[in-house]
């Protein structure tokens, strides 16, 4: 597996946790979309 396939791997499996947080208590999901892609 090359270095950028596991990037995006992680990038979008951390997203998604991060999705699943912010509708779970209430959290502006954009903004820690935002933080996890930059």
């Amino acid at each position: 597996m090359s270095p950028l396939i596991a990037i995006a791997i992680t990038t979008g499996i951390l997203s998604a946790v991060w999705g699943w947080i912010a509708v779970a208590f209430g959290l502006i999901s954009w903004v820690g979309f935002l933080g996890c892609t930059s």
